[in-house]
């Protein structure tokens, strides 16, 4: 009767058990990295005005003039 009960199906494929090793990245966490590689500080927050992020990008543009 234990091996029929409908819980126990649903759980016999998870291990509960996490992935080793380093999390991976996730697409955000690349982009933060190149704006803080590339002077732009607190990003996040800059990027919900609209006009103090038009500045970060104009500044950014200026300094590497080929993006």
């Amino acid at each position: 009767m234990d091996g029929e009960r409908t819980i126990r199906k649903l759980l016999a494929g998870k291990s509960g058990c996490r992935k080793k090793g380093r999390p991976r990245l996730r697409w955000m966490d690349d982009i933060e990295l190149d704006l803080r590689n590339m002077g732009a500080k607190m990003c996040r927050t800059r990027a919900l005005d609209r006009t103090e992020w038009t500045s970060v990008v104009r500044v950014v543009k200026a300094k590497f003039k080929g993006l």
